[in-house]
């Protein structure tokens, strides 16, 4: 098994993405450590909770979508990527629940 980092460049977290897509889950626990994925959720959707689970839910599709990844840009823009959207799915689920009329 290759060395784990916590710190170092992009290369590092292409070569986590690998590890991932094989089943590491030490890993993804180095990769979850080392994204600021939280801060991002939280600027979009302003609640703790909910960035919490956007968090969580952004690394259960890391570790289900590792193997497609293609390193045609960095593994840290593609995860934040993945955030950002998961995030903005939860404000737009928002804005219709509050934009449905309520049935009588």
């Amino acid at each position: 098994m290759a060395e784990l980092t916590m710190s170092g460049d992009a290369g590092d977290e292409d070569k986590l993405l690998a590890q991932i897509a094989g089943g590491d889950m030490r890993a993804l626990e180095a990769l979850y450590r080392r994204m600021r994925v939280f801060a991002v959720a939280l600027a979009v959707v302003g609640d703790r909770s909910t960035a919490e689970h956007v968090r969580q839910d952004t690394f259960v599709l890391v570790y289900s979508a590792a193997s497609g990844y293609q390193p045609r840009s960095r593994a840290r823009a593609w995860v934040l990527t993945i955030a950002r959207h998961l995030a903005l799915d939860v404000v737009r689920r928002r804005t219709r629940e509050r934009l449905t009329p309520i049935e009588r």
